[in-house]
């Protein structure tokens, strides 16, 4: 028999909190915002008041009512485990105190004044330990507060009037009682924390009873801590209800009176107090649960709010409760605190549960906003990653390289150096000499990374410019394929990009590209090509100009080069001969007075003067 009720689930999805989602803003105070996502009776939970969670070996989420025994949640459904009288298999009781999983992964109920219940999975029923007054063996009540495994594997369960030691292969317990010295009444005294630092020292926190250590041998108390009035070195309060030892190894007590950080070596607390009307201060006194979670991250529950606190600068973010906010915390008094090996934070209240994703975001989004760096428009419509690993996002006419150390991008705007609109940047392209080919809404187009130059494709008359170019590839020959909107396929000889004519003192026409210089004879129409292997610093030719010597001064992506046409020599200058830098954009000027001005990129304007000293090679 199925002692549960299943309550379906179907239509409710669990989201992960990404950065940058979108989603309004949350109701949180001091930090920045968090996304939670709830689960409460309207989504099938049996009671409001969620005591504490754990998390089984099948993954599922056991959760313990106050009143309405325990609830497993697969992510889907929620199943009920609730008391049957007519069953001595079901659960011990309804009043769920807590649930807990020990290291061979049996989960543990313990309930109020029904005893300890184990839960054997395979059959799906319970097995429950009770008081026996004639057994001096049997457990000490049965009103368990919790159970806990130490280090060294003993079982410790604690009980309303006191701790035990239970040897779970026999089911007998050892009973363990305060000194009896103490004149406080153990009703009064009720285990509210057990805690075993790193160095195996095992805690108590008490209701009414202040900190205890304990000795895990046999359960004698070797200190005990109260409040004193009198002290202001002493413990905040006694009433103990959280102790963590985080990562640093400073030791965390959360009483009714604020948090409480112990020196072990002298006994002494130092203390924060609630500062409710503070947004960085902790938002209340009543400290009811702490965690550290696996980034360090240390989280307090208390009476108002969910605090996580910042150690750099000793202050806190807090989270509340918005009735108008679905996705804030579900309600203020956080009773405790667990995080699944999955990274979920899970937290429980007096009106259900709330979860919180901590793994780093799954998915990191760039978006177009006022800040410097930032991308320049969401509308991105192709991304490239150059022969360089660099990354081009082409959003509307804009080009955009990402730097990943910083994450913040660079803008390249055609409209800067490019006469006409460029329309958006559908597909990018990057040959083998490092040029970018873009295919525009308004034709064909290329960009130097070096440079930033934007620049109009000029083959000849049937360049698909004014035509809308969806795709770039180029075959092994090296020649571009154009997928171009309702004109199908063009091919594009990238050699062909003329960046200059010039018509010299003989009638030849030298044309200047991107794959070196050509010379036309119009007589005989044949072709004379110079590039880098014949002397050329760089097959980039951006124009040339002929003084009145008939030598022809060459501007390069490499800088300037004087070419005597009879001997068919090179002369290269550089910024040792006073250029302002050596990659020659195309601006160019001869003068009607003897002087060339042409543009080094980024590095001004240069002024060359032909002379004889000039002509000697």
């Amino acid at each position: 028999m199925k002692l549960a009720t299943k309550v379906c689930l179907a239509g409710m999805v669990i989201m992960a909190w990404l950065a940058g989602n979108g989603a309004g803003p949350l109701y949180a105070q001091g930090g920045e915002h968090l996304k939670f996502e709830n689960l409460t009776r309207k989504d099938g939970v049996s009671g409001s008041e969620i005591r504490n969670v754990i998390q089984d070996e099948q993954g599922r989420i056991w959760f313990g009512t106050r009143f309405n025994g325990v609830d497993v949640y697969d992510g889907y459904d929620i199943e009920v485990y609730t008391h049957d009288p007519n069953n001595p298999h079901s659960l011990a009781g309804d009043p769920a105190f807590s649930v807990y999983k020990d290291r061979q992964g049996t989960i543990w109920v313990s309930t109020l004044g029904a005893g300890l219940s184990k839960f054997n999975p395979e059959t799906e029923t319970f097995t429950t330990y009770r008081h026996d007054p004639a057994d001096p063996t049997s457990i000490w009540d049965d009103s368990v507060q919790f159970t806990f495994e130490d280090k060294d594997g003993n079982f410790w369960v604690a009980a309303a009037n006191g701790l035990d030691k239970m040897d779970r292969e026999t089911g007998i317990f050892t009973h363990f009682s305060f000194d009896p010295t103490e004149p406080v009444a153990p009703s009064n005294q009720n285990i509210k924390v057990f805690y075993q630092d790193r160095a195996g020292h095992l805690w108590l926190g008490l209701r009414r009873g202040g900190l205890r250590r304990i000795d895990p041998a046999t359960g004698q108390v070797l200190a005990a801590y109260t409040h004193d009035p009198t002290n202001p070195d002493s413990i905040s309060d006694d009433n103990v209800f959280a102790i963590l030892e985080d990562h640093t190894g400073t030791f965390w007590v959360g009483s009714w009176q604020g948090l409480n950080i112990l020196d072990r070596a002298t006994g002494q607390f130092s203390h924060i107090q609630a500062e409710p009307d503070n947004p960085r201060g902790l938002s209340d006194r009543r400290i009811f649960s702490m965690l550290e979670d696996s980034q360090n991250n240390l989280w307090v529950g208390t009476g108002v709010g969910l605090n996580r606190y910042h150690r750099a600068t000793d202050d806190f973010s807090r989270y509340f409760h918005d009735p108008n906010n679905p996705h804030s915390l579900v309600h203020n008094e956080v009773l405790h605190l667990y995080e699944d090996p999955s990274g979920i934070l899970w937290i429980s209240t007096l009106a259900g549960l709330s979860q919180l994703d901590l793994t780093p975001p799954k998915f990191t989004t760039y978006r177009a906003t006022s800040a410097p760096g930032s991308l320049s428009s969401n509308d991105v419509e192709a991304i490239l990653e150059d022969s360089g690993g660099t990354l081009w996002f082409a959003a509307e006419e804009t080009l955009n390289k990402w730097n990943p150390q910083t994450n913040t991008f660079t803008q390249y705007h055609p409209e800067l150096n490019v006469s006409g609109p460029l329309g958006y940047i559908d597909a990018m392209f990057e040959d083998s000499q490092g040029t970018i080919w873009l295919g525009t809404q308004n034709g064909l187009y290329t960009f130097k990374p070096k440079t930033g130059i934007f620049r109009r494709y000029t083959e000849q008359e049937e360049s698909p410019l004014g035509e809308e170019i969806r795709q770039i590839e180029q075959d092994r020959a090296g020649y571009l394929w154009l997928n171009v909107q309702g004109a199908g396929l063009k091919k594009v000889d990238p050699a062909n990009d003329i960046r200059h004519i010039d018509q010299s003192s003989t009638g030849n026409l030298w044309v200047s590209t991107i794959s070196g210089l050509n010379n036309f004879d119009p007589d005989t129409g044949d072709f004379t090509t110079y590039t880098t292997e014949d002397g050329l610093p760089s097959n980039l030719v951006e124009w040339t100009a002929e003084d009145d010597r008939g030598t022809v001064w060459i501007g390069t992506a490499n800088g300037l080069v004087k070419f005597n046409p009879q001997t068919r020599v090179f002369k290269d200058y550089d910024v040792a001969d006073g250029l302002t830098g050596i990659e020659l954009s195309s601006d160019m000027l001869k003068s009607s007075w003897g002087r060339i001005f042409f543009v080094s990129i980024n590095e001004g304007v240069n002024r060359h003067r032909f002379t004889a000293q000039s002509h000697r090679l």
